[in-house]
């Protein structure tokens, strides 16, 4: 290989230009992207069918399954959407794609990256310096954002495109097939552009430097090719943005065994049934027969797909951190949805800690080791959040910062305060008065209840702040009764228990419910309802 046809610098600029670009587009999605618009993108991707349909009709306008991908992943990264509609879009992108040959082959059309792009730069850089309010200002960063990536790719594939068009390429002839592959696979991943291999040959097949059957195995290791641009662009990210990048690999890897398995009957099929004489079209027709034969054999598989990707790709998580343990903190986009999820499993878990405290009522090591892992996992989250601090937040994102920071510690203080009485439940459940024993009785069934109140809030069956408020009225209720009965169970009390004993028990448990009622509140004031991520972090 001869490297002076090889400009490093476009190379490198290029890259720097696109890695640079997914940050500046990630951030301004963050902004964007608000419930509405996460709504919609999950409308129309909420079954495999739709989001097959939506990755192809997009792919098919911007004419990149790259910038797809990428998007994709940006998507699925921040919890926008699931990472199993992620993948129908990605087997929809994959066929979409294949437009840009339909359109060298009838037309003659050759898409240029640097000139296409120059309109959505001029915009978006104008845009941005003359517009400074959101969402308009954020628009035009993401043009900005979105003409970078692709600037940056026109660089790369400039950096090649001269050292592509030197190669004899009748030396391919009379070559092992897996060469073929590796040549097309090569070559794409140099580019980043299955559509550019796509012109370069439908060039040398119009030419007559190859025959139809070569054109078959180069486009094929082409699809496999164009894939590291997506795992190129899931460097450093987290877990969701590796397992979108590596479902595309794989999804693409099945798509060309069935190629070449498949390639002689599809290669009949196109000249004898669909009687096409041009080779031109033969071979597009080719690159999008086999991307849709992928795509209807992974369609029936795609649930047990999407489980094998989340259980054995890119998966590691910090200590007791379920979410945010997978995100990198850099990332802006996805940090705070991360994190808010990771509240409300944090706040669920208080919840049934404490319960698991008032119905055993017992200072044993259960419960000790139950009280050591919330700790542990608050001191988790206390480190995420102090790494995340350093981030670059507009102003509602730092309040949304300080919300879940401080729902945070009212949910450890609410555990810790029913803690510090377990001694005292204990005494007051084995207590041989049984007025005594009756009043622990009505404490945990009146304690129960409540928890179960706030499981059902958080379990998406309640989800307004008229909900929250009606448990401030609950806890009110439920200190009413304990003091009631602690007044008149006081001129009874034996020495078996005194009476400034039960009235820190009673003491206590409210200060606990009020600092989860704190916690639910502040969650409640989020300037969207976080209820619907929270369900579908749960069910994708």
């Amino acid at each position: 290989m001869n490297f002076s046809f090889i400009e490093i610098w476009p190379l490198l600029a290029g890259l720097g230009l696109f890695l640079f670009g997914m940050s500046v587009i990630e951030d301004s999605l963050n902004i964007l992207i608000g419930r509405s618009m996460k709504n919609f993108l999950r409308s129309q991707t909420k079954n495999p069918i739709k989001a097959i349909l939506t990755g192809g009709l997009v792919t098919a306008l911007l004419q990149s399954s790259t910038l797809v991908t990428l998007l994709v992943m940006s998507f699925t990264s921040a919890g926008i959407i699931g990472l199993k509609n992620g993948i129908g879009i990605i087997l929809g992108a994959n066929l979409g794609t294949t437009l840009t040959g339909w359109l060298v082959s009838l037309l003659g059309f050759k898409f240029h990256i640097q000139t296409a792009i120059l309109p959505f730069l001029a915009v978006g850089g104008l845009g941005a310096m003359l517009f400074k309010k959101a969402p308009y200002n954020q628009l035009f960063r993401f043009l900005m954002g979105f003409s970078f990536m692709f600037l940056g790719l026109g660089y790369m594939k400039d950096g090649f495109t001269e050292f592509a068009a030197t190669i004899d390429y009748s030396l391919l002839v009379d070559q092992p097939k897996i060469l073929l592959l590796l040549f097309g696979f090569i070559l794409a991943a140099m580019i980043h552009s299955s559509s550019a291999c796509m012109v370069i040959y439908l060039s040398v097949l119009s030419a007559g430097m190859i025959d139809i059957y070569q054109a078959f195995f180069l486009v094929i290791g082409s699809d496999m090719g164009t894939t590291m641009t997506g795992l190129l662009g899931s460097v450093g990210g987290n877990s969701i943005k590796k397992k979108t990048a590596w479902a595309q690999f794989y999804i693409n890897l099945w798509s060309a065994i069935l190629a070449v398995l498949l390639m002689n009957f599809i290669g009949r099929f196109i000249f004898e049934v669909l009687n096409i004489t041009d080779q031109l079209i033969a071979l597009v027709a080719f690159h999008s027969i086999f991307n849709a034969l992928g795509i209807i054999s992974i369609l029936p598989f795609i649930s047990k797909f999407t489980t094998l990707l989340e259980k054995y790709i890119g998966s590691h998580k910090e200590g007791s951190l379920q979410f945010v343990g997978e995100i990198n903190p850099i990332e802006s986009l996805s940090v705070l949805y991360g994190l808010e999820k990771e509240v409300f499993h944090f706040l669920r878990k208080a919840v049934d800690i404490n319960q698991a405290f008032i119905v055993t009522a017992n200072r044993n090591s259960k419960n000790d080791h139950l009280y050591d892992e919330i700790k542990a996992y608050e001191n988790d989250l206390s480190k995420f959040v102090l790494k995340i601090q350093k981030n670059n937040f507009n102003e509602s994102e730092i309040r949304k910062l300080d919300l879940l920071t401080s729902a945070i510690r009212y949910s450890a203080l609410s555990a810790k305060d029913v803690k510090d009485v377990l001694h005292n439940l204990e005494q007051l459940k084995d207590a041989v008065d049984p007025n005594i024993h009756s009043f622990y009785l009505n404490l945990s069934q009146l304690q129960t209840n409540f928890y179960h109140l706030v499981s059902d809030y958080l379990n998406l069956q309640n989800d307004s702040k008229n909900e929250v408020q009606k448990l401030k009225e609950v806890i009110k209720t439920i200190h009413q009764r304990t003091s009631e009965g602690m007044i008149h169970l006081s001129t009874s009390l034996s020495e078996e228990f005194n009476y400034s004993s039960m009235m820190n028990v009673v003491h206590e448990v409210n200060n606990s419910n009020e600092y989860l009622y704190r916690a639910l509140e502040l969650l409640s004031s989020l300037n969207h309802q976080p209820f619907e991520r929270l369900r579908a972090s749960s069910t994708t």
